[in-house]
């Protein structure tokens, strides 16, 4: 019971970071639409690429009481949702790549002299 409890605890505090993250990426909508798509690129790009690491951080965070839960129950059940887990983890992943892809083509099409 105490154990669960902990797993509790730990979902708690990992929701509430993703709140967090949820919070940054408000505010950078919030800015990019104040201030116009090209003021401030550089602040915005960082907060964008910062958010993104973050939430691979955070899946994979939410992997961890998953395997805990896995480890201590050797259930399949808790096998699937530790793989659940993991594979929540992809799609952070393919965003940055995105974002990284994307920073390539926009350097490619205006390069700096």
């Amino acid at each position: 019971m105490k154990d669960e409890n902990f797993l509790i605890d730990i979902n708690i505090v990992i929701t509430a970071i993703y709140i967090i993250s949820l919070s940054i990426t408000i505010y950078n909508l919030n800015n990019k639409k104040k201030r116009g798509f090209d003021h401030h690129h550089n602040e915005n790009h960082n907060l964008r690429l910062f958010n993104r690491i973050f939430l691979i951080a955070i899946y994979l965070a939410f992997s961890v009481p998953a395997f805990l839960r896995y480890k201590e129950s050797h259930s399949r059940a808790d096998l699937i949702g530790f793989i659940g887990a993991l594979i929540a983890v992809i799609p952070p992943i393919l965003f940055l790549y995105g974002f990284y892809i994307a920073d390539i083509e926009r350097n490619n099409k205006n390069p700096i002299l």
